[in-house]
């Protein structure tokens, strides 16, 4: 089973509907974080960043999967 990056989970996100400043203001960083971590230019965020972004992540998934249902 591959590991899900965090430019992959920001994608996701974002395709569910999450502006690039909605997924900042939620994971208490600025914008041009969010979208450097998309772009691939921060592999590696902040250990608060990366748990927020797993948080919104996991949402979006359980949502999708509720869906799906």
């Amino acid at each position: 089973m591959s590991k899900v990056t965090h430019q992959q989970k920001v994608e996701a996100i974002r395709n569910s509907g999450l502006t690039y400043a909605e997924i900042a203001e939620r994971c208490d960083v600025d914008t041009s974080t969010i979208f450097r971590i998309r772009q691939g230019s921060i592999a590696d965020p902040r250990y608060s960043v990366g748990l927020a972004i797993d948080g919104l992540y996991c949402g979006v998934m359980r949502k999708k999967a509720k869906h799906a249902a």
